[in-house]
């Protein structure tokens, strides 16, 4: 072979890599995958009788662009990026960890750069997302695979959000009872979780659907605070207020009048001519705390707070009558005033 023949061939064999290196080599837009030898992604196929596959501008992610997060409920979307005219048919993957997930397409025509999405799942957290992409000839025996740079590793989603708060029926009233909803959550909670609240703070062991308004509430504010979760969302929480507790209404009377007995004498003794559990009975109370107030023509007797009375001179030709007073925990005290007896200092017996 003469020296002329050498040249030619050598000039052949360096326009053939030229324009092998301009088929395969990206575009200046190309975003070229960190690690394209990744050992969890499937390889490339063909032979000696291929034509070379290439992508000039490598898929990529477009939205969103790591480091940003990428939190559940949110959509990735990707490009296929830009191929060279042996590419004639594409499929895609996404992965997510290095694990298939879900098919992105499979295409009998190549298109440049198409757009590919996926909504990302719970259990992809702490794992990042990445689009392969694969490249077919005319012969389908024929092709290259290409991936994009992973995103940032998948965080849990926002927190649900109440658009209707849980409802509180019931009155903030002692011995009431109050039922809690579960309100109406976005997205979809799939469990609540509750806890009643006194002034702020949590009420130890109220974390059921209804609470029972006690005694250590009175005076107080009254809330509850609703959790929703959802798989792969942080915990969304809302509180409802219920309002500051009140004594319940007083107990009802149904023992008929009260009236004194003893004898209409100076120096005797009149008394309340109910017993303490007559009276209890008679408020259905039997928790009832009593307390008696003498009165002299309507107006209180200093220190005369028992049940009976020792008459004397001041009360002659005056008006006597007890105000009972019965007091239930948590409810508004109740008042009776027994029937009035004149004192006429005669001896007679009252009843």
């Amino acid at each position: 072979m003469g020296l002329r023949t050498h040249l030619r061939t050598a000039a052949t064999i360096v326009a053939t890599t030229v324009v092998a290196a301009l088929l395969t080599a990206p575009s200046a837009t190309a975003r070229p995958c960190a690690d394209c030898n990744d050992p969890d992604l499937p390889g490339d196929g063909g032979g000696p009788n291929c034509p070379t596959i290439a992508a000039t501008a490598d898929p990529y992610i477009q939205t969103p662009v790591s480091p940003a997060a990428v939190k559940v409920g949110t959509t990735v979307t990707a490009r296929t990026g830009t191929w060279n005219s042996n590419t004639k048919s594409m499929k895609a993957t996404w992965y997510v960890g290095g694990s298939p997930a879900t098919a992105a397409g499979d295409w009998g025509s190549y298109v440049d750069n198409r757009t590919v999405s996926f909504t990302v799942r719970a259990e992809d957290v702490g794992k990042p997302v990445r689009l392969w992409v694969r490249g077919f000839g005319s012969n389908t025996q024929c092709y290259k695979s290409e991936y994009s740079d992973d995103t940032a590793v998948v965080t849990p989603g926002d927190a649900p959000v109440a658009g209707t708060p849980p409802v509180v029926t019931g009155s903030p009233v002692f011995g009431a009872t109050l039922s809690a909803g579960d309100g109406a959550w976005s997205p979809a909670v799939t469990s609540v979780s509750r806890q009643w609240m006194r002034d702020g703070q949590p009420i130890v062991g109220a974390t059921g659907a209804t609470y029972v308004v006690g005694l250590l509430d009175l005076g107080t504010t009254l809330s509850l605070t609703t959790t929703g979760r959802l798989a792969g969302y942080a915990d969304g929480s809302v509180t409802t207020t219920v309002g500051t507790v009140q004594l319940a209404a007083a107990p009802t009377w149904t023992g008929g009048k009260v009236g004194l007995k003893g004898k209409d004498r100076i120096k005797k003794k009149l008394k309340v001519a109910l017993g303490a559990k007559k009276l209890r009975l008679g408020a259905a109370a039997p928790d009832a705390v009593l307390t008696y107030q003498w009165l002299r023509n309507g107006k209180a007797l200093a220190a005369e707070t028992t049940r009976r009375h020792r008459v004397v001179k001041a009360d002659r030709k005056k008006k006597l009558s007890v105000r009972i007073t019965l007091t239930r925990p948590g409810h508004q005290p109740l008042t009776v005033t027994t029937k009035a007896v004149k004192i006429k200092n005669n001896g007679r017996k009252v009843s």
